[in-house]
């Protein structure tokens, strides 16, 4: 195998002051990747001998190359309100959140029989496209209230959404024409 492969992010965010006792930020991140896979392997099977190795029965070699671009983008927003400055602890905090990852691999193999004894096309070429996505969708509210020396009320809600996608296409060559497999 080889991989070999880049990787770029970028990354900022900013704090608002709304007033004394509120503040706002927001983030975003952008990562973009792209790797070219290359790999070689060789498979050799032989024949059962009465449970020792036989002869080689079927030696293959298969070829894997292999483009994978990946994408990443994330945005967030906090707010964080005071109620009382003499008092930090009564507060609202709020939290969102979106996350995209989205991936796709492109491979095209060829497989060749080197040596066996199986009646076959010497070479079968294959393409098989992998497109995978998920998207998350985060938020969460706190909000606590001290109303004494030793008491508080905390109250809070999460939600979390996510959606994941996964469509995988394999075709094969036949008399020249890529057909998709269907099995």
């Amino acid at each position: 195998s080889n991989r070999s492969g880049w990787s770029n992010n970028i990354r900022g965010g900013a704090d608002f002051f709304i007033n004394d006792l509120t503040t706002l930020t927001a983030e975003a991140m952008f990562d973009y990747d792209n790797e070219n896979n290359h790999t070689d392997v060789h498979y050799r099977d032989f024949a059962d001998d009465n449970g020792e190795k036989g002869d080689i029965f079927q030696e293959t070699a298969r070829y894997d190359h292999e483009e994978e671009t990946e994408y990443d983008a994330e945005f967030s927003l906090n707010l964080d309100k005071q109620f009382d400055p003499d008092n930090k602890e009564h507060k609202l905090t709020a939290f969102t959140q979106y996350i995209l990852d989205d991936e796709t691999e492109d491979s095209e193999i060829e497989e060749e029989i080197i040596e066996g004894n199986i009646d076959n096309e010497d070479i079968r070429y294959q393409k098989v496209r992998n497109e995978e996505q998920e998207e998350n969708f985060l938020t969460e509210v706190d909000f606590v209230y001290p109303f004494s020396e030793h008491g508080r009320i905390e109250t809070g809600a999460r939600s979390e959404f996510r959606t994941i996608t996964n469509p995988y296409v394999v075709e094969n060559k036949e008399n020249g024409e890529w057909v998709k497999d269907m099995d």
